[in-house]
């Protein structure tokens, strides 16, 4: 009962403070933006919460924190190709309906600040990815919870903790240049999509075994859509913002969820795999090789 406890002490403060942030802002007469007190609060309660839970140990399993280069080769490769190739499918067909221009488009801009914006995320989103899948994501596999409970509950977990965000630090002109609807609206469409991305998310980590190719992944996706759509290499005309957007669009997150799934067939083929390989019997025991 002590480690449920834990898990969900962990939980509430994740979902609370983002509200507690936007409350000091309001008690300090601060405007809510992205260096205010109460954003900082928002940010680093989560990893207060987790780094304290592992201090007085009831965290149910240490974290995975070996590369492991060697083994987990395929998902760092996934990690950098992911996010640009759905970006690139899902703008291919809103330019095929003509609801793109990509005449902003300059290469020789876009890759340096994509370049920049992947290494400064590799520190960020490490404190990121030490809560959402290096902390939920491992309590609820340790708890042998199933995946369908481990996709939604942490995909939940990570969308709801940034609704104050979207509904108070994110600037407003940013939010309606990417979709120009109210922050209600655009907190619940950015919620369905973050839990869409989280099958992905958790099957990259589940497979590698480290937290570092999903940090990659997490990086790369931050240093990818944002600059697309903010500074002005993709122009969505505001019918196809809700369904194209890398951002937010439904058809990319349907295309990581597909992609989530198959990286669980795949991750659930290679342990059936492990375990019907044959037990090796010691020297002298007259009984035959047996499976397990």
């Amino acid at each position: 009962m002590t480690n449920y406890l834990t898990l969900i002490i962990v939980t509430l403060g994740t979902l609370a403070s983002g509200w507690i942030g936007a409350g000091i802002n309001l008690l300090l007469d601060q405007p809510h933006q992205a260096e205010s007190l109460g954003t900082l609060v928002w940010l680093i309660t989560p990893l207060l919460l987790v780094l304290a839970a592992r201090l007085t140990r009831r965290a149910s399993s240490p974290g995975r924190w070996a590369p492991r280069f060697r083994q987990a080769w395929r998902m760092y490769i996934v990690a950098v190709l992911a996010f640009p190739l759905v970006t690139a499918i899902s703008a291919g067909l809103a330019g095929m309906s003509g609801q793109v221009d990509a005449s902003g488009l300059k290469w020789e801009s876009l890759l340096p600040v994509v370049a920049m914006g992947v290494g400064a995320g590799l520190v960020k989103n490490l404190f990121e990815e030490a809560v959402w899948r290096g902390w939920f994501t491992e309590e609820l596999d340790a708890r042998r919870a199933s995946d369908w409970a481990v996709y939604l509950g942490v995909g939940l977990i990570w969308g709801l903790w940034h609704v104050p965000y979207y509904l108070f630090f994110l600037p407003k002109e940013q939010m309606r240049f990417i979709l120009d609807v109210p922050r209600p609206v655009f907190a619940v469409l950015a919620v369905v999509v973050m839990s869409l991305w989280g099958v992905l998310f958790a099957e990259v980590y589940r497979i590698a075994k480290s937290i570092w190719p999903v940090v990659l992944l997490h990086s790369v996706e931050d240093a990818t859509v944002n600059p697309l759509i903010l500074d002005g290499h993709l122009r969505l005309e505001s019918g196809a913002a809700w369904w194209a957007s890398p951002v937010v669009g439904l058809l990319p997150a349907s295309l990581y969820l597909l992609l989530g799934l198959g990286l669980r067939a795949y991750r659930l083929r290679g342990e059936r795999a492990v375990t019907a390989l044959p037990v090796q019997v010691p020297a002298g025991d007259r009984r035959e090789n047996v499976s397990v």
